[in-house]
């Protein structure tokens, strides 16, 4: 007789008395293994190559152990996003044999690894080179044309994207949910993590209305401005923009 309700479970039970609880997932499997003699259990993930530790190495409440075991296969079974807007950095790592892992976060937060071989990567690096060479050299020429910012005249320098970790993005839009009200659904992040933009007249005039606690809520290293969204409706946009990391000298 198992210990607990292996409801969406598949539980055996061994000569030694050791419950074993798994649940599939494609390629991936949780596994939750239960000693009831020695009140202690473990949680694992495994998939087609690895197994890995699920948080704490070992429970001895069985209570805390199926609660957890629990969150853990619904975790994996969660969908990931099909699309979304990577903040910060991306951080590349040598992976297997002619391998890479790249790992990167998204604007609501998540945390993603993918694995690419040799071919991929030079895929990938060649067509962000096309990109970079036919596409946004033309937009970089164009792009300080409709700066919402007011400020003196750059003379001989250039504004160029500051590098903003995903962390720093993510305090902000916190503090745009938590403190102001604002729904997550109305915050729109963008430039990898430098601009955050809310829309709506209700919104923006709420925050504005606490403008001063605003100011000392947000680090000092980002700036912000309104403007309207096209439809003639308030729109706050803010931008990283953190003093002596914004501009270069122009090349002579």
């Amino acid at each position: 007789m198992s210990t607990f309700e292996p409801a969406g479970w598949t539980a055996t039970t061994d000569k030694d008395g050791k419950e074993t609880y798994t649940k599939e997932f494609g390629l991936v499997k949780v596994v939750a293994e239960w000693d009831p003699i020695a009140s202690l259990g473990t949680i694992a993930v495994d998939d087609f190559r690895t197994r890995c530790a699920a948080g704490i190495d070992a429970f001895r409440d069985a209570s805390s152990f199926w609660i957890a075991a629990n969150l853990v296969a619904d975790t994996v079974a969660a969908p990931l996003p099909v699309s979304g807007n990577v903040i910060g950095g991306i951080k590349v790592d040598p992976g297997d044999f002619l391998e890479a892992e790249l790992d990167f976060t998204l604007d609501d937060g998540r945390e993603i690894g993918v694995t690419i071989v040799d071919r991929q990567a030079s895929d990938l690096t060649s067509g962000l080179y096309s990109l970079d060479k036919h596409v946004w050299e033309e937009q970089r020429d164009e792009e300080d044309e409709d700066d919402p910012y007011e400020g003196p005249d750059h003379g001989a320098y250039k504004e160029v994207l500051p590098q903003v970790t995903a962390a720093e993005t993510l305090a902000v839009v916190e503090t745009l949910t938590s403190r102001f009200g604002v729904d997550r659904a109305a915050i729109h992040v963008s430039g990898g993590g430098t601009w955050i933009a809310v829309a709506g007249d209700d919104v923006v005039t709420g925050i504005l209305r606490r403008q001063q606690e605003f100011d000392g809520a947000i680090d000092a290293k980002w700036r912000y401005a309104t403007d309207t969204n096209g439809m003639d409706e308030p729109r706050l946009t803010i931008e990283y923009y953190p003093k002596g990391q914004y501009q270069q000298e122009r090349s002579r």
